[in-house]
C-alpha cells in the first residue's frame, strides 16, 4: 500500500503529557509516521505550544500550530499570521483527514468538503462528548446543562452522520 497524504485536525497540539486524549493522538502519529505515511497536523488554536510542535516535526510532520480564522470563530483570537487553509488544501492533494473531537468536525467538514472533495474524511470522536455533559447535569441537577448535553448530542449526530468514518474509543462509544 503506498502512503497516505493524511491532516490531522485537533484544537491543540498533543499535549501527550498533559491529557490522555492528546497522548493517545500523539501515539497515532508516531505509527502512522513510522508506516510512512505523510502527515500534516494543523492545530486550531496551539500557539504557544512550540515544545510540541517540535516534537511532531521530528517525526517529520509538517505542522501548523495555529488557524486565527478558525481560533476566532470559537472565541480564541490570537494574534498570529493568517492561515491560508483553502490553498493548503488545494495544494496538498489529501487522502484522508482525521477531525479530533466532534468540535473540530463542526469548524472544518465544510471546508473540507468544498475544497478537497475527494479528500475522505474522519471524525476522530475520542469520546462522546454529550454522555459527559449529561452525566455532569444529571450530578448537578441544572436543567440548562441537561439542554446543553442534549444539544450537544444533535450537533455530534449530525457532524457524525455526514463523515465518510469515525474512530471510536471503546465498544459503548
Amino acid at each position: 500500500m503506498r502512503p497516505l497524504d493524511i491532516l490531522v485536525v485537533h484544537l491543540e497540539l498533543p499535549l501527550h503529557d498533559r491529557n490522555s486524549a492528546s497522548l493517545r493522538l500523539f501515539r497515532m502519529l508516531e505509527l502512522l509516521a513510522a508506516d510512512g505515511h505523510r502527515i500534516t497536523y494543523l492545530a486550531c488554536s496551539g500557539l504557544g505550544q512550540d515544545r510540541y510542535a517540535a516534537e511532531l516535526e521530528r517525526l517529520g510532520i509538517d505542522v501548523h500550530p495555529v488557524d486565527p480564522q478558525r481560533s476566532a470563530r470559537i472565541g480564541r483570537r490570537l494574534d498570529h499570521p493568517p492561515l491560508d487553509l483553502i490553498a493548503l488544501l488545494e495544494r496538498r492533494a489529501f487522502d484522508v483527514a482525521i477531525l479530533s473531537f466532534f468540535h473540530m468536525a463542526e469548524l472544518y467538514l465544510d471546508l473540507l468538503r468544498r475544497h478537497a472533495p475527494t479528500t475522505r474524511i474522519v471524525v476522530d470522536t475520542v469520546d462522546v462528548h454529550f454522555v459527559r455533559e449529561l452525566r455532569g447535569a444529571e450530578v448537578s441537577g441544572a436543567p440548562a446543562e441537561r439542554a446543553r448535553a442534549l444539544g450537544t448530542s444533535e450537533g455530534e449526530r449530525r457532524v457524525y452522520a455526514r463523515a465518510d468514518a469515525l474512530l471510536a474509543v471503546s465498544d459503548e462509544d
